[in-house]
């Protein structure tokens, strides 16, 4: 006789109604975990860093309105993960909010740098209640008019599940001399 073999935690990621086995659910946790990994060694050792993607005028796209700075994980090898590689599976944890944090300090570094720049960085919306994070945020806003140059971005869908916490971080974001903007606007209902 055959013996099944148990996946007990695993069995529950199956339930999700796509399927399959048991065995794939493991590998994608385990690729995941691995990810996760990957991220924080990454954090612990100074691999993630920022683009800076220009955002062009419709009028004038040869001249940028702003920049918009994205994560990029590199790794030992020399290679460059874009941001959807391994944000999405780290976002909503400690990993997620400890980018955010690295994000808004190294977008009011660069503002500070260059007085012509003007950045977009996006903010998840467990940063918008951690205490660090804005902690980062009210001591730029002191004293510097790097703020105002800097646009907080948040996804639609964000915006819409949270809108309590929402109203609360745009009047804080306000005071700090920050634009807001939201972001994806309209890609959850155009899909």
């Amino acid at each position: 006789m055959q013996q099944r073999k148990s996946c007990d935690a695993f069995e529950l990621l199956r339930l999700n109604g796509d399927g399959r086995s048991c065995a794939h659910a493991e590998n994608r946790v385990e690729s995941q975990a691995r990810i996760r990994f990957a991220v924080a060694k990454a954090l612990t050792q100074g691999r993630i860093g920022f683009h800076y993607q220009p955002v062009v005028r419709a009028d004038n796209p040869k001249f940028p309105a702003f920049h918009e700075m994205l994560a990029r994980m590199y790794s030992p090898d020399g290679n460059t993960l874009p941001a959807g590689a391994f944000l999405p599976l780290v976002e909503d944890g400690p990993l997620g909010r400890i980018i955010d944090r690295l994000a808004l300090s190294q977008a009011l570094k660069a503002l500070a740098e260059n007085p012509r720049l003007r950045l977009s960085i996006n903010v998840s919306p467990n940063s918008m209640g951690d205490e660090e994070w804005l902690n980062i945020l009210a001591a730029a806003s002191r004293g510097s008019n790097v703020c105002g140059r800097l646009i907080l971005e948040i996804t639609e869908n964000a915006a819409a599940q949270n809108a309590d916490q929402m109203i609360d971080f745009m009047g804080y974001v306000r005071q700090s001399g920050c634009a807001f903007a939201l972001d994806d606007f309209g890609a959850g209902v155009t899909g």
